[in-house]
């Protein structure tokens, strides 16, 4: 039997937090990050990451008027 490579570390509160792990302790065994992530968190993960994704901020009626 091999010896493990990793053990269990502080528990994770956040999903940022959750984000920077490479490997992540489950309940049932060590999976990798991307393991539990849904494809739509990937896509705007990385989109985040490559600097393509922007807040959107409403236009006021009279910003708008002023056009």
């Amino acid at each position: 039997m091999s010896k493990a490579k990793y053990k269990k570390g502080e528990r994770i509160t956040s999903l940022d937090e959750y984000m920077e792990q490479e490997f992540v302790y489950f309940p049932f065994g060590i999976r990798h990050s991307g393991y539990a992530q849904s494809q739509q968190i990937r896509l705007v993960n990385n989109m985040i990451k490559s600097g393509r994704l922007y807040k959107a901020i409403k236009i006021s009626e009279n910003q708008n008027k002023s056009q």
